[in-house]
């Protein structure tokens, strides 16, 4: 029998030529459907493009991309860059400087007077010769995650420094465990693989499927800031913090050794935080206590907050040492011992509790002393080409500061910087950059002076109170409603509002603020912000042709916005050039679906008899569209409200209810109409509603201590006192009320601590003769409220 001969080429004689063939198969076929996929996308121009900088429509230029967040955020949630352009290649012999970081690095609650504009000031006084751009690229919201990939395209600009300041939002920011965008928390090969797949038209085109599938994304949500984070509570010793520190130490050293790679330099700051002024937002006890010791600290806890409240300060210091020893971690605890203790001068002991206050803080909305040693370790790794900045304890909020602990003469709140820690942060930044870029160190110019910065950036009085009523939106929500110290949080800021707009009354004082503004404009007339800031002046002293001059400039200088376009659309209908006014609104919302301030400046032009059809149209199928936005149901209600159609706009206020039960422009007309249509009960449910999901809305507190009496119903109407006391500034007489039924009650204590607020609120307005009444009746041991009118 003759054995039959294989061909030479058998692939049974080369088997591992065979699998080597298959496995190249297996790999380059699915590479090439994927790049002919994404190339055809591409050309198709499907989607989005998802780089930071995108092609300006001026030839050699760049603008930043307002879409760039899509990567990490619903669109719907309207989180975008600042908007501007910047020239492809640097001008020669100009210094380019970026600075990178989250909301604190791109200025809430007003970009205009943040680091940025302050550093660029701060270096064109010490460097007068040289061209100074300093390009802010904070984005609200965003972490490390998403800064390592902004960081990694920023470098194309090819600056002389890259200026980081970030760290606050490791825990709340994409891909960490609070985050309230991303599920879960998966490890960081996975996050980047995630990130680089929905960076292409192909996962974007998967993502899109898999979300009409109903698997993920698909509905309308609306950025509800700070908010959508109560309750997402991570301890400190919760095992996924070691992840949230892991990821962070390794996406800051990616951001410098890309930035080493391409010859860039690095000024890394540590990052302050107010300890002094901003309570904790949220205190757990440790997951292994015991329910005994939960017990006695509740009690420990109790009596140190009624002895705080007479003024018998070390008997309340004593109780909340012994509470620590039952519930270390605690953060409120923490807090309130460190502000006893500051009061009788114990700055080093006050220190030590108010920075444990912060690390045992649940709701993790600042850096940590962990967050800020990993920057120092990391800034170490690179000593020829990054520069340690070390903001926390320059400012005081590090353990071994040895200056004052930072607190509102620096912050607005836990982490946004007032124009004042603005300056001091950016003058620090800006010395080591000066230094860094072998300049040396700056001399002593006057120029470098507050005034001087303030002037150069157009800050006035109208600036700040522009800031303070943007904070006063923030801080009114949860989670700052649940701070312990709420109540003087709310009164100090209520103050400076009060304050600053009681100098803007004065005669000639806008039109100071004007000609301030004007005066910087001048100086650098290509400065987007100061025109945008002109325009708004202008306009509030009636100088709209003015204002309408500067909007139109304002096109030449910066890429299109919906904020320059509702801007420019406003001006035209103040001058009753509504048509125009109308389409560039219409215009706006079909290009810009997600700027929801066009809406309401849209309701308004229609709400006249002669378009209410229209409008009522519009807004009937825009709600539909976006069923969780409240604005665009806010003003369809106002629409059918003022079309004589009451039944439709209560259903309106009652769909904004079902979302957040407190929301006062709802919620006020509701109850008013309830309670005037004989409906009393049904009033009080959605108070009661609101008051389950907010304690602390100090409008609706004073609602429902106005409906129940305190003879028929004291105890609800205690609880409703002390609610309205803890949720803003209140005057003595709520005080004295509460004292008077907690007496009536048998609660002598809580009613004595009633009693000294009283004294203390009716000596800080002034009310001298009130003051004296209470403390004799505090000092005799009786009830002052029967020999004090109106009480």
């Amino acid at each position: 029998m003759v054995a039959r001969l294989r061909p030479i080429d058998d692939p049974a004689r080369h088997p591992m030529k065979t699998w080597s063939l298959r496995l190249a198969l297996a790999v380059l076929l699915p590479l090439a459907f994927f790049l002919l996929l994404e190339a055809g996308l591409r050309i198709g121009g499907f989607d989005r493009d998802t780089r930071f900088f995108i092609p300006d429509e001026q030839p050699g230029f760049l603008r930043t991309n307002p879409r760039y967040t899509e990567l990490f955020f619903p669109a719907s949630f309207g989180l975008k860059p600042l908007n501007f352009r910047v020239k492809k290649e640097k001008p020669a012999g100009s210094i380019r400087i970026l600075v990178i970081g989250e909301s604190a690095a791109m200025g809430v609650p007003e970009p205009g007077f943040s680091l940025s504009p302050q550093m660029k000031a701060y270096l064109e006084s010490v460097l007068p010769d040289r061209q100074i751009e300093v390009l802010n690229l904070g984005v609200t919201a965003v972490n490390s995650h998403v800064i390592r990939h902004l960081a990694r395209q920023a470098v194309e600009l090819h600056p002389d420094l890259l200026v980081i300041y970030m760290g606050n939002n490791e825990v709340v920011g994409p891909f960490g465990p609070s985050s309230a965008t991303t599920l879960g928390m998966p490890p960081l090969p996975l996050i980047r693989a995630s990130i680089a797949l929905r960076s292409t038209r192909s996962g974007q085109l998967l993502e899109r499927l898999i979300g009409r599938a109903g698997a993920v994304g698909g509905k309308f949500r609306e950025w509800r800031g700070m908010e959508m984070f109560a309750g997402h509570t991570v301890g400190a010793e919760d095992p996924r913090m070691e992840a949230v520190y892991g990821n962070f130490r390794s996406n800051l050293e990616s951001i410098l050794s890309v930035a080493r790679s391409h010859g860039i330099r690095t000024v890394l700051s540590t990052v302050a935080v107010n300890v002094r002024d901003s309570s904790p937002f949220a205190s757990l006890h440790h997951p292994s206590i015991l329910a005994g010791d939960v017990e006695a600290w509740s009690g420990y806890f109790g009596k140190a907050r009624l002895a705080e409240g007479r003024e018998a300060q070390d008997e309340a210091r004593d109780l909340l040492r012994k509470a620590l020893e039952h519930s270390p971690q605690h953060a409120d605890t923490h807090f309130l011992l460190a502000r006893i203790l500051e009061r009788e001068g114990d700055a080093n002991g006050a220190r030590l509790h108010y920075l444990e206050a912060l690390q045992w803080d649940a709701l993790r909305f600042r850096a940590d002393a962990e967050i800020n040693s990993i920057i120092r370790e990391v800034a170490a790794e690179y000593p020829e080409w990054c520069r340690l900045v070390d903001a926390a304890n320059l400012l005081g909020a590090d353990s071994g500061s040895s200056t004052n602990l930072p607190g509102r003469e620096s912050f607005f709140e836990h982490v946004h910087l007032n124009w004042m820690g603005n300056y001091r942060l950016a003058a620090l930044l800006a010395s080591a950059s000066v230094d860094l870029l072998g300049f040396g160190e700056p001399g002593g110019d006057d120029r470098l002076a507050w005034d001087y910065c303030a002037n150069r950036i157009g800050l006035t009085d109208s600036g700040r109170a522009m800031m303070l009523m943007g904070m006063d939106g923030l801080a009114s929500r949860p989670p700052f409603t649940g701070q312990m110290n709420h109540a003087l949080d709310r009164k100090r800021l209520l103050s400076e509002i009060a304050a600053v707009n009681g100098l803007l009354a004065e005669p000639g004082r806008l039109q100071e603020d004007v000609e301030r503004v004007e005066g910087a404009l001048r100086a650098q007339p290509d400065d987007p912000f100061l025109h945008f800031h002109a325009a708004t002046l202008n306009a509030r002293i009636g100088k709209t042709r003015r204002a309408l001059e500067l909007s139109k400039e304002l096109e030449q200088l910066e890429p299109p916005s919906p904020e320059q376009a509702v801007q420019r659309a406003y001006l035209l209908a103040e001058l009753g050039r509504k048509r125009e006014a109308e389409v560039l609104l219409l215009e706006t919302a079909e290009e810009s679906p997600y700027y929801f301030q066009t809406y309401s400046l849209l309701g308004a032009l229609w709400a006249d008899r002669s378009t209410i059809d229209r409008a009522l149209s519009y807004f009937s199928d825009l709600v539909v569209r976006m069923p969780t936005s409240l604005g665009a149901r806010h003003t369809y209600a106002r629409l059918l409200d003022l079309s004589g159609n009451s039944p439709g706009a209560e259903n309106q206020w009652l769909e904004i209810l079902a979302l957040v039960p407190d929301d006062e422009g709802a919620l006020a007309p509701l109850v008013e109409r309830r309670m005037r249509g004989g409906e009393r009960s049904q009033a009080i449910r959605l108070m009661q509603r609101a008051f389950d999901y907010n304690p602390r809305s100090q409008a609706n507190n004073a609602r429902l201590v106005e409906v129940f009496d305190p003879v028929t119903s004291p105890e609800q109407s205690v609880v409703y006192l002390t609610a309205l006391t803890e949720s803003g500034p209140v005057g003595p007489a709520v005080f004295l009320q509460l004292a008077d039924v907690l007496n009536r009650l048998g609660r002598s204590e809580e009613s004595l601590v009633a009693l000294y607020r009283a004294r203390a609120t009716a000596g800080e307005s002034g009310q001298e003769e009130l003051s004296r009444m209470i403390g004799e009746a505090i000092r005799a041991g009786r009830n002052p409220a029967p020999a004090i009118p109106g009480i």
